[in-house]
């Protein structure tokens, strides 16, 4: 299985967060690394079809404390998602899982598969098609 890993350290706090591809959806997993045997937790598991699939690209970690991502298909449209995993409790294990945008593949692209970028409290990314003439786009 490979892994993409991204630090990230919250009120003091820090934690491994790794995101992967499961052999048909995906799923992110969260490992701390000050444990002397780290134990890994499935944070969410993409059940496919319009909570995304394909999770080709690592998380960021947003200033609000939750990780943001894409799935380069799947969504209300089938063309990909971008979603929010926020935290659900106090032990950065139990998330809640929120679209923020389905992809149409018209004029809002299609499949996104890079890393998004936070600046401002804004996110940015791109698609592999989608735009005019279907050669992808930057949002």
């Amino acid at each position: 299985m490979n892994f993409q890993a991204v630090s990230i350290l919250q009120n003091f706090r820090s934690a491994l967060i790794r995101f992967g591809l499961g052999a048909a959806a995906g799923f992110a997993v969260a490992q701390s690394p000050a444990m002397a045997a780290p134990q890994e937790s499935v944070l969410y598991s993409f059940q496919g079809g319009g909570d995304g699939t394909n999770p080709q690209a690592g998380v960021i970690f947003g200033p609000n404390g939750a990780l943001y991502g894409t799935t380069s298909g799947g969504g209300a449209f089938g063309g990909g998602t971008v979603f929010q995993l926020a935290p659900a409790g106090t032990d950065q294990i139990h998330v809640t899982k929120t679209i923020l945008h389905s992809f149409k593949g018209g004029s809002d692209g299609r499949n996104p598969t890079g890393s998004l970028l936070e600046i401002g409290g804004f996110l940015y990314g791109a698609t592999m098609r989608g735009g005019t003439p279907n050669n992808g786009t930057i949002f």
